[in-house]
């Protein structure tokens, strides 16, 4: 399918690698280094069903970078649910290692317990990128995001815990 794409002109091909976490590493590099041939311009990471703690999916990345050639002319990219309240970690932890492409939701959204959240993830990076995640940014313009948080509240009617972190209503109300 990646040669397919790019057969009919398409300059970025995105490729996902569904349960990449519960995968074997010697298969997960097979898939990538033959997508990358075929003219894949991003590899997805993905812990699709949620089950890695930032240590284990952060050593994922850094071995699919030490054992797939060609990995170096791709971007990273990686895809994390929450199933256990790691998702903005897990996806914080790709980003320490060289993932520079991230699939978030406004609010954390999604299938299950839901994905990274685009809030948590875009006000660590406004805090701690430059100390901490070797200077990443976002371009995010972070004043929206309670606004924005707010408006997807209300369309989705998917209400926001009041201890949601960045734009719940008991965020940042203590101080000392």
């Amino acid at each position: 399918m990646v040669g397919y794409a790019r057969s009919l002109g398409f300059e970025h091909v995105r490729f996902g690698l569904e349960v990449a976490t519960r995968s074997d590493k010697e298969f997960v590099y097979h898939i990538i280094r033959e997508v990358i041939k075929a003219g894949a311009t991003c590899i997805c990471v993905a812990d699709t069903v949620g089950c890695n703690l930032p240590n284990e999916f952060a050593q994922l990345i850094v071995d699919i970078k030490a054992n797939t050639l060609g990995i170096q002319n791709v971007i990273l990219a990686a895809h994390c649910h929450n199933d256990l309240g790691l998702a903005t970690a897990n996806t914080l932890a790709g980003i320490c290692v060289g993932v520079r492409q991230v699939d978030v939701t406004i609010n954390g959204i999604g299938e299950r317990a839901g994905n990274a959240s685009l809030e948590e993830i875009a006000m660590a990076i406004k805090c701690r990128g430059k100390d901490v995640l070797g200077g990443v940014y976002t371009g995010i313009n972070t004043k929206h995001i309670f606004t924005t948080s707010n408006m997807v509240e209300e369309y989705s009617g998917l209400k926001l815990q009041p201890h949601k972190a960045i734009v719940g209503a008991n965020a940042f109300t203590h101080e000392s």
